[in-house]
């Protein structure tokens, strides 16, 4: 799922947890002022890249060492 530079706004989705078979998010420059990354997200047992660049997140990152293939996260600002 790329959506890049969309105006996205508003929180990030805990129902994304319900695709554990999604590859690739990247959500980079848009709107979630002050939201979290759902713990849901570990659910992506299959994703390799999660990019969430330049987004306004708060929080946590949460647990996600069982997704054994992901080799690139980004989460700043």
């Amino acid at each position: 799922m790329l959506l890049n530079n969309n105006n996205i706004c508003g929180y990030l989705p805990s129902e994304f947890g319900n695709f554990p078979n999604m590859l690739i998010v990247q959500l980079d420059n848009n709107h979630f002022d002050g939201a979290e990354i759902p713990a849901s997200f570990g659910n992506l047992s299959k994703i390799v890249k999660l990019s969430l660049r330049n987004c306004s997140l708060q929080g946590v990152v949460p647990y996600l060492n069982r997704i054994k293939n992901l080799s690139y996260i980004w989460k700043k600002g």
